[in-house]
């Protein structure tokens, strides 16, 4: 059995098209997980980019493969005119069929759910399949779209936190801290101030900043940041975690945050668009708004108990309906 994943990832070579963002990656591995657990790994996976209007060849690989995959994160929301991070475009429209959504978001609150995305949805998602999104709001737009096959089940990056490991995560304030910020959501008086008070409060020689974005090295440097870089792929990352026991994470890149979680650290993550808010709201994931240093202080310098709820009958729910696609039919 084939399965084909659509993904903002995917670097598509022939078309130079794909994500330099550190934290799909992240979202990949852990979709990659779920899809080995679901026994759909047992053959081939191909992938293909959501960035650009599927080519000849991604509408081969989809209708040679029994199940079509969408992953990610801010995904939802289509216009007719402006390509967004899923182009679907006229072939897309056309050859798009049965499309299963695995954790995927709407894309921004300023993008309003309308009638152009109600078509789309309508005609490229599956109608029996459940379908995974990473929070209530995303959820409740699908349902208002008339798709009520859709579980909130939280990102698939968090499904590893369970009530056992999130017991092993550490309550008191970490010696050494990790930092992100965000390149193309830039506030540089907010980020400025985030950068010094936590640099101030663990010391310049236990302070890193993570490079997770393609542009976050020349916006540290206009901030004037002149600590410690951890630079390199998701491996280096997880190897940083697994080095510094006594490690904190605060910044903006919500997977990297997320990450550290599962790695049992101490994990705040500040709030720069509906992502972390929504999923908040939702779990209790430990969030903040990037300009209340109050708050971020507060964690800092007090003991802190990591309680994320995760809505696992959801999760189960979608796993199950996953797992049941290893011996299904076709659906193209």
């Amino acid at each position: 059995m084939k399965t084909h994943l659509l993904s903002p990832w995917f670097f598509d070579h022939e078309c130079k098209s794909g994500s330099t963002n550190l934290g799909d990656y992240i979202i990949r591995r852990a979709i990659f997980r779920e899809l080995e657990l679901a026994g759909l790994l047992n053959s081939c996976v191909t992938e293909s980019s959501t960035w650009i209007p599927p080519q000849r060849s991604t509408i081969d690989l989809i209708r040679d493969s029994a199940i079509t995959i969408v992953g990610g994160t801010n995904l939802l929301s289509f216009h007719p005119y402006r390509q967004r991070q899923f182009a679907i475009g006229a072939r897309g429209l056309l050859q798009y069929k049965n499309l299963i959504l695995m954790g995927v978001g709407w894309s921004h609150y300023a993008h309003k759910p309308n009638l152009y995305s109600k078509f789309v949805t309508r005609l490229c998602l599956s109608r029996t399949a459940i379908h995974s999104v990473r929070d209530s709001y995303t959820k409740r737009i699908l349902n208002s779209f008339g798709h009520q096959n859709v579980e909130n089940t939280a990102c698939p990056t968090m499904w590893g936190l369970t009530p056992e490991l999130q017991k092993k995560i550490t309550k008191i304030p970490g010696k050494e801290v990790l930092m992100t910020i965000t390149d193309y959501r830039k506030d540089p008086i907010a980020d400025h101030k985030f950068i010094q008070t936590i640099t101030k409060r663990y010391g310049q020689a236990n302070s890193w900043l993570f490079l997770q974005g393609a542009n976050d090295f020349s916006y540290v440097n206009e901030l004037g940041y002149k600590g410690n870089y951890l630079k390199g792929n998701i491996n280096d990352l997880i190897q940083f975690y697994e080095k510094h026991d006594e490690l904190d994470y605060i910044g903006t890149r919500l997977h990297c945050g997320i990450l550290a979680l599962e790695f049992k650290k101490r994990a705040l993550i500040l709030a720069i668009d509906n992502r972390a808010t929504e999923i908040n709201t939702d779990t209790g994931l430990p969030s903040a708004p990037r300009d209340n240093m109050a708050q971020v202080t507060k964690f800092t310098d007090e003991n802190y108990t990591t309680d994320v709820r995760l809505p696992w009958d959801s999760i189960r729910t979608f796993r199950t309906s996953l797992s049941n696609h290893t011996n299904a039919n076709r659906v193209f």
